[in-house]
C-alpha cells in the first residue's frame, strides 16, 4: 500500500510535467465525491494525495503501524483491512460532513492503526521531539494512537481545520472492531501481548489478589479458633506425602498416600494434593502397578483441577486404567473420548485412538 501511494504520487508528477502543469487533473479523476464520482473512487481516493507533506505524513504513519499488522493478518487479510477501512472511512466522512471531494490514505491508515491498538497495545513508538526537549522519546503505542484520536475529537468539536476527522475516526473505529472480532473468534492467533491477552492477564492478577486476600482472611479466622485434632492429623499426613515426594522417596510417598486415603479418603480436600504433586503421585502409583489406587488419585486430580492443561492426559490415563486393569469399559470409553480432542501429543492421541478401537 505504501508503494502504491508513492507510485501514484510519482504518476501525478509525471503527468503534470507532460501535460504542462495540470497534475491536479489526476486528483479530480480519482478523488472520491460521494454521490457524484464513480464507484471505483471509493478505493482510488485512498492512493491520491494533496501534496508532498500529505503523502509524507501518511507514509510515515503507515510505515510505523503497517508491517506488524500485515505480519499478523497476512498479505491478503491486511489488503482487505486497508481497502475496507478506506471505504468505511469515506462513509464516515460523508456522514459527518456531507459530500465533498476526498483524497488521501489517512482513513485507511487509521484503520490499520486501530487494528494495531488491539494487536500490539504495549509496543513502543519512537518519536523525534523538538519542543523544549530535543531528542528521540519512546511512547507506548496505545498512548500515541489515543492521543491522535483525542486530537481528532477536539478538532471535530471546534470545527478547526480542513482535516478529514470523520475519515480518521471512522478508520480507527473500523480497524479496532475488525481486529477485535478476528482476535475474539480465533481467526487471528493471540500471542500474549494483544489487548485480549492483556485483559485476561489483568483479570487473572485480580483473581489471584482476591484469592490471596480471602486466604489471608481465612488464615486469620482459623488462627483465632482452637486447634482441631482432625485438621492437625490431616496436615501431618499430607506433609508426610509431600515431604517424601520432595525427597524423591517414591516408595515411601506411595505408602504415605495409601495411608492418607485409608484414614481420610472420605474427605476430598484431605486427599487432594497440590496439582503437580497430585499428578506425580498418581503416575507413581500407576508405574508401581497399584492401578486401583492410581485411579483414585487421577480422579481426585480431575475433580480438583478439571480445567488444567494436563487434564486431557489425566483423562487418558484414567481411561487406560479403567479399560485394561479395572474392567470398566463404559467409563473408559467416556474418559478417552472426552480426552482425545484436546490431546496435544500425537503419541497420546494415537494411544487414545487405539484404546477406543479396542473398546469398540
Amino acid at each position: 500500500m505504501l508503494g502504491i501511494s508513492i507510485a501514484a504520487a510519482a504518476a501525478q508528477l509525471v503527468y503534470g510535467a507532460l501535460s504542462g502543469g495540470d497534475a491536479e487533473r489526476v486528483s479530480r479523476v480519482f478523488a472520491l465525491q460521494p454521490g457524484v464520482s464513480p464507484w471505483w473512487t471509493w478505493i482510488t481516493y485512498a492512493f491520491i494525495h494533496g501534496g508532498f507533506l500529505h503523502l509524507a505524513g501518511n507514509c510515515l504513519f503507515l510505515f510505523v503501524f503497517g508491517p506488524p499488522v500485515e505480519d499478523r493478518l497476512g498479505r491478503v487479510g491486511y489488503t482487505a483491512l486497508y481497502l475496507a477501512g478506506a471505504i468505511f472511512a469515506g462513509l464516515a466522512e460523508w456522514g459527518l460532513r456531507g459530500p465533498h471531494p476526498m483524497v488521501g490514505a489517512s482513513g485507511a491508515i487509521s484503520a490499520v492503526a486501530g487494528a494495531f491498538l488491539v494487536m500490539f497495545p504495549r509496543s513502543g513508538v519512537r518519536i523525534f521531539v523538538f519542543f523544549i526537549l530535543i531528542g528521540v522519546l519512546t511512547f507506548p503505542a496505545w498512548m500515541f494512537i489515543l492521543f491522535h484520536i483525542t486530537w481528532d475529537f477536539l478538532k471535530l468539536g471546534t470545527g478547526a481545520g480542513r482535516t478529514a476527522v470523520g475519515a480518521h475516526l471512522g478508520g480507527y473505529f473500523f480497524g479496532f472492531v475488525i481486529a477485535s472480532i478476528c482476535m475474539a473468534s480465533g481467526l487471528v492467533k493471540r500471542e500474549g501481548l494483544d489487548l485480549f491477552s492483556l485483559g485476561k492477564q489483568a483479570s487473572r492478577r485480580r483473581a489471584i489478589k482476591e484469592a490471596s486476600f480471602r486466604a489471608a482472611k481465612q488464615t486469620r479466622v482459623e488462627a483465632a479458633r482452637p486447634p482441631d485434632p482432625q485438621s492437625e492429623a490431616i496436615a501431618l499426613a499430607r506433609a508426610d506425602v509431600l515431604g517424601k515426594l520432595s525427597e524423591g522417596d517414591h516408595a515411601g510417598a506411595i505408602t504415605a498416600y495409601r495411608s492418607l486415603l485409608g484414614t481420610f479418603g472420605h474427605l476430598s480436600h484431605a486427599v487432594t494434593l497440590p496439582r503437580e504433586r497430585q499428578y506425580e503421585i498418581a503416575n507413581r502409583l500407576f508405574e508401581q502397578g497399584e492401578h486401583a489406587t492410581a485411579s483414585i488419585a487421577y480422579q481426585r486430580f480431575l475433580d480438583a483441577y478439571n480445567a488444567d492443561g494436563e487434564a486431557p492426559t489425566v483423562r487418558l490415563m484414567l481411561g487406560l486404567v479403567s479399560a485394561r486393569y479395572l474392567n470398566d469399559p463404559v467409563a473408559a470409553k467416556r474418559l478417552i473420548a472426552d480426552a482425545l480432542p484436546n490431546l496435544r501429543d500425537e503419541s497420546q492421541a494415537a494411544l487414545a485412538r487405539q484404546l477406543l478401537a479396542e473398546l469398540g
